[in-house]
């Protein structure tokens, strides 16, 4: 019910699951044209939020999804 509906390239297991630290608005997964697949806030590239995008950092998707599947 959450699932983007443009991207199915890629597959993201916590796709609108995580929540920023920053600004609390959904992350959603953005892939580099290494292939390299990571977590976005909503809030980097929009300005809907507030005047500024949000400060946070990409997170690697690989690395924040085997902590999720050890859990």
């Amino acid at each position: 019910e959450r699932a983007g509906r443009n991207n199915k390239r890629h597959e993201y297991l916590l796709r609108s699951l995580l929540v920023c630290g920053c600004c609390g608005l959904r992350m959603h997964g953005v892939c580099d044209r290494n292939g390299v697949r990571r977590y976005q806030c909503s809030g980097k590239e929009s300005l809907r939020s507030s005047p500024t995008p949000c400060p946070s950092r990409l997170v690697r998707a690989d690395q924040i999804e085997e902590l999720v599947w050890q859990s």
